[in-house]
């Protein structure tokens, strides 16, 4: 109620209103509050309602006219807006496309989402009331394109995507589509993650391989000396030692190959461990000659460029492997069983490749 100075009587301030301190006029109540008639004070909507206008005697329903199965409201300040209700535990927000529409959002079970991804329901962390499609958080593994995205990614490494806030969901040195390139000045090592080059890489890389070729052309001299010892029918004998140490890799490889596509066919994750024994392994048995020889520290190894390399590499190998082969003809015209012999060489380790770098 007011009254102006000197005035007999009291005048009653209509609903959606209240007096001011000094009982001398009526103010409208502001959004997220209403009130009766005669009041003096403006009420905060009760939890579950609020208000996006001025001078209300109620508050409107959150689930009917602000956010669908939305029965809650912030309680931070005021509720004066549709978006001031907030979801329940195991609900996030997702924003609705029509402007013209009574509500504006709903509420949608986070289980529905992984769901929808075919990922595990441990992906999303929703312990939490009031969550939006921009709050989601994700569990260390999983990945994201936006903030605005509902679409779960699980990473190729778990490691990658350590999710440390939600603006930023790759560990440090790794960047891009489920964390899956490294950032400038990082490689990928050979147990899957990123690290910072050092000063030392390309001239360790350069030494290693000055070592490594003429060793590898010394043992193909002793192979060659040894096989040559050995007759014909000997070599080709399935019981020859060599034979049967090929067969033995190329099972024990195989196996490796297939335990190592498990985490990303079954969409399952393994403990740490297993995950980076098993990447490890891959790297060697798939000959990922990028990770094993951190050639990403001497030249650009983006994902567009690593594509372009594995790419090429076999198709220059196959050319030359077909050069050697008819360079062999013309040495050796008259002696059909030395070609028959190099051109059995170059088609078995021409599969030997393709097997190892196209296993999956």
């Amino acid at each position: 109620m007011i009254s102006n100075l000197g005035s007999s009587f009291c005048a009653v301030c209509e609903s959606g209103t209240k007096s001011n301190a000094n009982h001398t006029v009526c103010e409208d109540c502001p959004t997220g509050t209403y009130s009766g008639t005669k009041s003096s004070f403006c009420t905060s909507c009760e939890n579950g309602k609020f208000n996006d206008e001025v001078k209300q005697d109620s508050c409107r329903s959150c689930d009917k006219f602000g956010v669908k199965n939305s029965f809650a409201s912030s309680s931070d300040s005021p509720p004066s807006s549709k978006l001031s209700c907030i979801c329940s535990k195991g609900d996030f927000r997702v924003l609705l496309n029509s402007s013209s529409a009574v509500l504006v959002a709903e509420c949608q079970p986070c289980e529905g989402v992984t769901s929808d991804s075919g990922v595990s329901k441990e992906a999303l962390i929703c312990n939490e009331v009031g969550l939006t499609t921009e709050t989601l958080k994700l569990s260390p593994g999983y990945w994201r394109s936006g903030n605005s995205s509902v679409k779960i990614e699980m990473c190729e490494n778990v490691g990658d995507c350590s999710q440390k806030n939600v603006t930023q969901q790759c560990a440090d040195g790794h960047d891009g589509p489920i964390c899956a390139n490294c950032l400038p000045d990082h490689t990928r090592s050979v147990s899957g993650s990123c690290e910072e080059c050092e000063e030392t890489s390309s001239s360790s890389m350069l030494t290693l391989l000055a070592c490594l070729i003429p060793l590898s052309l010394i043992l193909s001299q002793v192979l060659k000396r040894r096989m040559k010892k050995a007759s014909i029918a000997d070599v080709h004998n399935k019981k020859h030692w060599a034979n049967r140490l090929k067969t033995k890799v190329k099972i024990l490889s195989s196996s490796f190959q297939i335990v190592c596509e498990f985490a990303a066919t079954l969409k399952v994750s393994f403990p740490p461990v297993f995950s980076g024994f098993t990447k490890w392994i891959s790297t060697i048995v798939q000959f990922d000659f990028i990770s094993i020889g951190s050639f990403g520290c001497m030249v650009d190894t983006n994902y567009y460029g690593s594509l372009l390399l594995y790419t090429l590499v076999p198709i220059v190998i196959t050319l030359l492997l077909v050069v050697y082969i008819l360079l062999g003809k013309v040495m050796h015209r008259s002696d059909k069983l030395k070609q028959k012999e190099i051109f059995d060489n170059c088609f078995t380790f021409f599969l030997t490749m393709t097997f190892a770098m196209y296993a999956v």
